[in-house]
């Protein structure tokens, strides 16, 4: 009996509830605007700003730097030339970029007592073992999913 008592005090409240809520998006809906775009972008202003071109206006750089302090700049470089630093061209005494084969790590193979390394180089397949020097790549060390190889002195990491 007790629980007819609650259900017929719940349900009002529920239905009073939601209809509030269907009231207030019904309000809303009304208030909003229903002229179209072009009416509300009719302010004489961009009018005004759609005949000039902006892509051809050069830019103003002249102004301070908002993060440094003044002449620091200046200061750096005449320090560098007291030191007699001198600084070259681009590309002057960079190490050349070593161009590495076309490697992909395929997997390792566990045996008894040793690990195989599955690498794909140039299209062949060939198998490593950790510290084993083929084809001028040294396979340095490996896991599972990675395998750290030298080319030239230049290391790099693979993953599978």
């Amino acid at each position: 009996m007790k629980n007819k008592r609650s259900l017929w005090i719940l349900i009002p409240l529920v239905l009073v509830l939601w209809g509030y809520i269907i009231f207030r998006v019904v309000d809303y809906r009304k208030g909003l605007s229903t002229q179209p775009i072009s009416k509300l972008n009719s302010d004489p202003k961009l009018t005004e700003l759609k005949g000039q071109d902006h892509f051809n206006q050069e830019l103003l750089l002249d102004y301070p730097d908002p993060y440094g302090r003044p002449g620091v700049l200046e200061g750096r470089n005449r320090a560098s030339a007291q030191r007699g630093i001198q600084h070259g061209k681009k590309g002057d005494n960079l190490p050349e970029k070593i161009v590495w084969p076309q490697l992909s790590y395929l997997g390792r193979v566990k045996g008894t007592g040793k690990t195989i390394y599955l690498i794909e180089l140039n299209g062949r397949q060939l198998n490593f073992t950790e510290g084993e020097n083929t084809s001028g790549i040294k396979l340095i060390n490996g896991d599972i999913d990675r395998v750290l190889l030298e080319y030239k002195g230049e290391k790099s990491e693979f993953k599978r």
